[in-house]
């Protein structure tokens, strides 16, 4: 095991920057989650990190040794890809002790290591058979025991369960979760599904258009997000976004765009707040349905009902005093409610938020305010 050090990284395809000065530091025995859009540059960077690519400057650290110029096969890595690349002439056994084969070690103790992995990954009754003999999950399985069966400082997945259904994919996540737990290796995962980061990581490193936008634990990213796009990102559903001005007048209200006033409480922290444009996030778990009108709630219309099970998600549209020109100036809210609401479009709603839990940012520059209501 090893920490993993980013200093200044950054990746060119001619004048085309992909990475944009990153600093990460990755500590021994961390599991660590890069999540963003797809065309953000966390695989790049993982590529970096084994060397299948080389960076135009900064530098690469596992241990206390720089890797830049180094060979993958000498960086004491291993890498999982999201198509696994078995080979399909090999049986099981042969995938997971090959990378140990090249390294000229004896057969039983190849052997011997073969079969303690494939039994902590719950592989043994299959290890005689082809990579064309199993299922999905069977494969994620067997290219993960080809990593570990190196006993590397360093694991880098890439996108490793996309190819997998939901339920399968699931699954998953709770044996990688239980394999780290196991063997405490210094762990990249790079997704671009949030839930996994959020359900995985120790750490999540938040990547946009090759700059990192926020590092830190996966619940303070979630409850204090930088900006809108983390708070957009982060988060599923995503968090619900308003545009508007704080009153003057006490006690203060959020008035919309559109009119609509959303109720602040009596909290005095928003003083440097007011007369600013601003853009106001609300969780759709922070918003609640109540049966009629009451002094701060807000009136909203259904657009949408997804029934979930144990749970119901509602798209809805603010009521508001102006009259919107076009369907693209409605402003939407997302809801979540924890009944199986029967309801039917164009049906009126009635809202209650949790002003403890309003997320403010700058209307101009989309970064997180640092009063907090």
């Amino acid at each position: 095991m090893a920490k993993v050090t980013l200093k200044n990284i950054v990746k060119r395809y001619g004048q085309l920057e992909i990475l944009k000065d990153i600093c990460i530091e990755i500590a021994d025995g961390e599991f660590v989650a890069l999540v963003g859009p797809s065309g953000c540059g966390k695989s790049t960077l993982l590529r970096s990190i084994a060397g299948l690519e080389s960076i135009q400057s900064g530098d690469i650290k596992i241990g206390e040794q720089i890797v830049n110029d180094i060979e993958p096969k000498h960086r004491d890595i291993a890498m999982v890809f999201q198509s696994y690349a078995l080979y399909p002439q090999m049986t099981v056994a042969e995938n997971m002790g090959f990378a140990l084969k090249l390294k000229k070690i004896d057969k039983q103790s190849i052997q011997n290591k073969v079969e303690q992995v494939a039994k902590m990954l719950d592989l043994s009754a299959i290890l005689e058979r082809y990579p064309r003999q199993l299922s999905g999950g069977q494969r994620q399985r067997v290219a993960m025991g080809r990593a570990i069966v190196r006993d590397p400082q360093v694991f880098l997945f890439d996108e490793p369960l996309s190819n997998l259904d939901a339920k399968l994919r699931g699954r998953m996540r709770l044996e990688l979760k239980q394999l780290h737990q196991t063997l405490k290796t210094t762990t990249l995962y790079v997704t671009h599904d949030q839930i996994e980061a959020m359900t995985l990581a120790d750490k999540v490193v938040v990547l946009k258009d090759g700059k990192v936008e926020q590092i830190g634990t996966p619940l303070h990213i979630y409850d204090a997000p930088t900006n809108v796009f983390v708070a957009g990102f982060i988060g599923s559903p995503s968090m619900n976004f308003l545009k508007g001005k704080i009153s003057s007048q006490y006690p203060h209200d959020f008035i919309t765009t559109h009119g609509c006033k959303i109720t602040l409480g009596n909290n005095q922290n928003i003083k440097a707040l007011l007369d600013r444009d601003l853009i106001l996030g609300i969780r759709p778990e922070d918003i609640s349905l109540v049966a009629a009108p009451q002094k701060h709630s807000i009136t909203a219309t259904i657009q949408v009902t997804e029934q979930m099970g144990a749970e119901t998600h509602i798209l809805t549209y603010l009521q508001s005093p102006y009259q919107p020109q076009t369907k693209h100036d409605v402003e939407e809210l997302f809801i979540i409610s924890k009944k199986r609401d029967i309801r039917q479009a164009g049906e009126p709603l009635y809202l209650s938020i949790n002003a403890e839990k309003l997320h403010f940012f700058d209307a101009l520059t989309e970064q997180r305010m640092n009063t907090h209501v």
